[in-house]
């Protein structure tokens, strides 16, 4: 042992007596007798586009592509992204800062920042500066050219008695699309379901593919992941990701429950006990959370027994172009759900999906219009699901979320 003591410790002093090239040891920071390099941070970004051009069209979304590097040795902690946007644009819409987190030495971080034009005056070019920094001072900008186009990537209403090569001022349906997806088949406590999970799959499908909503802006939360907990924070992220020009849509197909006492409707997420609320969503928490989130439109579809009391009175709406541009300026808050307060089937004409899932799911991908009003919708499968089983489907305003007499639209694809 003495031997081999000596030995090592000649080797350290024949080696410190060399170049530090010839150092092949590590410890945790970096090279044996070698000073690790400071953080230091690199960027690179650009534009994507649904067109794939770099161009982003009138009243089109797209997003800023980061990529965020670390070329150091010493790990960037607590690292911001941001994005400054000329003054003079004011209907180019980002999101100005997003935290990154840590990045080691040597690493990478990838970032798509959601990214919207309004109304644009002329063809031109803005110059955006992106900045990348840490907490130990460390910082990066760089410009970035963005070229905006008059061309208009999404359907404009005309006005009927205009003629159809008129248009009327500001009535473009813009805005991101977010679908909050929830399906449950199998529950901890409650008898299992065949359909919830195909059928949420299913409007996925028809909605991304049929309907321009892009899965960028896509929550989904299946069997076990759609606990009660789960559901609320991606509530509570919607509250705070959604714009005011966006759109979302809630999707929820699994158990639900009425409670007479307290004249209450829930939804059962995948973990709540039988005979105990305290694990159910009450559809008055659902409420609140819809009245927080600032979206244009907000539309809720529910494939669950006793969900009428999401409602409020309705009123009659008449479906014309004028109307279109009328109810795209109105906050809209609405349901859609598959019965009022009494069970709905979960399977029927279809092994595959539940009676109103599958009437749902073939309306959509029947539809030839370009703007579809949930109203709409819901007028052409109300009577074959009344007609095919016992429960009753509605479509009405939520009760005391903000609605303000608008409508959910879907707008179809080309």
């Amino acid at each position: 042992m003495r031997t081999l003591l000596v030995a090592i410790t000649a080797l350290l002093i024949s080696s410190s007596a060399g170049s530090q090239s010839a150092v092949t040891g590590r410890t945790l920071s970096g090279a044996l007798g070698v000073k690790p390099k400071p953080a230091r941070l690199l960027v690179t970004s650009r534009l994507a586009t649904p067109s794939g051009r770099d161009v982003l069209y009138e009243y089109e979304q797209g997003s800023i592509d980061l990529v965020v590097s670390n070329d150091g040795d010493l790990t960037a902690r607590n690292v911001l992204a941001r994005i400054d946007v000329p003054r003079e644009i004011p209907s180019l819409l980002v999101d100005s800062s997003r935290s990154v987190g840590n990045i080691a030495g040597g690493d990478s971080a990838l970032l798509m920042i959601p990214l919207s034009i309004g109304q644009v005056d002329s063809r031109r070019e803005v110059v955006l500066f992106v900045s990348v920094f840490d907490s130990a001072g460390y910082s990066v900008r760089q410009p970035l050219v963005v070229s905006l186009d008059l061309s208009a990537s999404a359907p404009t209403i005309s006005q009927g008695m205009a003629g159809p090569d008129k248009k009327l001022p500001g009535t473009t349906l813009m805005g991101r699309n977010w679908l909050f997806l929830i399906g449950i088949d199998d529950y901890k406590y409650w008898a299992p379901l065949q359909t919830p999970v195909r059928d949420a799959k299913a409007i996925r499908s028809v909605l991304i593919g049929k309907y321009g909503f892009d899965p960028k802006y896509l929550l989904e939360l299946f069997d076990g992941e759609a606990t009660r907990e789960g559901v609320i924070k991606n509530l509570e992220y919607l509250a705070k990701a959604v714009r005011p020009e966006d759109n979302l849509l809630v999707y929820f197909a699994g158990h639900g429950k009425y409670d007479k006492v307290l004249n209450r409707g829930y939804w059962i997420p995948a973990e709540a006990e039988v005979g105990s609320a305290a694990h159910y969503l009450a559809n008055s928490d659902l409420q609140a959370f819809i009245a927080a989130i600032q979206s244009r439109a907000t539309l809720i579809v529910s494939d669950a027994c006793f969900s009428g009391t999401l409602f409020r009175d309705t009123r009659p709406r008449a479906k014309t172009d004028r109307y279109f541009f009328e109810v795209s300026k109105l906050r809209a808050r609405q349901a859609l759900i598959s019965g009022g307060n009494e069970p709905v089937l979960d399977s029927g004409l279809s092994s595959e999906h539940s009676v109103f899932a599958y009437y749902l799911i073939d309306r959509l991908n029947s539809n030839l219009d370009t703007y579809l009003a949930a109203s709409t919708l819901f007028e052409r499968i109300k009577v074959p699901i009344a007609n095919g089983s016992q429960q009753t489907p509605q479509c009405k305003p939520i009760y005391n979320s903000g609605d303000e007499g608008g409508e959910f639209v879907f707008v179809r694809r080309k």
